[in-house]
């Protein structure tokens, strides 16, 4: 029986991602070394968890800490 993952409420980016500010992303980028970069793909974009699409940053860096 496998559990379907529950999309993440749109108050977690407020309250949990450091990308977020004010409904904007700002596109902040953490690599496996800890390397960052700016992705101007998702900079000055509306935040992606708030249009429930999947965000790279908020799996990979926020969602493991909840």
């Amino acid at each position: 029986m496998s559990k379907k993952k529950k999309f993440p409420d749109k108050s977690d980016p407020q309250k949990h991602c450091a990308n977020y500010n004010s409904g904007m992303c700002m596109g902040i980028q953490i690599g496996s070394h800890l390397q960052q970069w700016v992705d101007s793909n998702l900079y000055g974009k509306r935040c992606r968890i708030l249009d429930k699409k999947e965000c790279d940053y908020f799996i990979e860096i926020v969602e493991p800490i909840l």
